[in-house]
């Protein structure tokens, strides 16, 4: 697990991008039409949400579901075990202002997107691929 300085922290957020994209490009081949329309309910839902807290944990949700998409429980174990150390190793949080999640909404709908409609199968992880951003300014 990584207990160390903040540059540890964005190691493991640079692992968590590659490793994200390259389940949102997989998922495009994978996914099937429940799939699909989970992570449209999960997206809609979080865009009907008032509280902070609740957007949070239905656009993890919808994390969740893009590996699902996958098909792939060693993918889906993997990045679970990630997602740990990142929250036990992050040194910021989410800003709690009314617009934090507007780019995110415009963001997780169009890898929502490029997942149902691959016709440049590797597009869904290019859209999610940004490394070395924070959540502070949200994953993807």
């Amino acid at each position: 697990m990584c207990t160390g300085p903040p540059l540890a922290a964005l190691e493991l957020f640079e692992i968590q991008a590659v490793l994200d994209a390259a389940a949102a490009a997989s998922a495009a081949l994978r996914r099937g039409p429940v799939d699909l329309a989970r992570l449209d309910a999960l997206l809609d839902h979080a865009q009907s949400l008032d509280d902070l807290a609740q957007i949070r944990r239905s656009l993890n949700d919808w994390h969740e579901t893009v590996r699902h998409a996958v098909h792939n429980g060693t993918v889906v174990a993997f990045l679970q075990t990630l997602d740990a150390q990142v929250k036990t190793s992050a040194p910021w949080r989410t800003p709690e202002v009314a617009d934090t999640f507007t780019a995110a909404f415009a963001e997780h709908r169009a890898v929502t997107e490029a997942i149902r409609a691959p016709e440049d199968v590797t597009a869904p992880g290019t859209l999610c691929r940004d490394p070395v951003r924070p959540p502070s300014r949200g994953r993807w």
